[in-house]
């Protein structure tokens, strides 16, 4: 019987965008090719091209609302995995302003001017 190992991944998908995924390093970057929303490299082996098409439904599901990026961790998930998570107290730094700190962290990830001129 042939063991399979498992093992997942933080990768950032784009700036401010993280994912966790069981892809293996070299489809890594076809991943992000397909969230940006390049075209497919005909070269690409099968599991690239699956890696690729993954990252385009991504980036579409995020484009119509049905993923989102979770403010306290930046991570790609779906709304109902988003509600059904009880939101984390932001983190605190000693010295700061608490609010001017979540306003700095909301206006970041508002802010995705790479994002903006790619189309699918």
């Amino acid at each position: 019987m042939l063991k399979v190992e498992e093992h997942t991944q933080l990768v950032k998908l784009a700036e401010g965008i993280m994912i966790q995924t069981h892809l293996k390093e070299d489809c890594i970057p076809a991943l992000r090719s397909g969230f940006a929303g390049y075209p497919v490299n005909p070269r690409w082996s099968g599991m690239k091209f699956h890696a690729w098409k993954m990252g385009r439904e991504w980036r579409q599901s995020y484009l119509k609302g049905e993923m989102i990026v979770r403010p306290t961790d930046l991570m790609l998930v779906t709304v109902a995995e988003a509600e059904s998570r009880s939101p984390d107290p932001a983190p605190k730094i000693k010295g700061h302003n608490d609010g001017l700190l979540k306003f700095t962290h909301l206006k970041g990830l508002l802010n995705h001017k790479h994002l903006e001129h790619l189309t699918i």
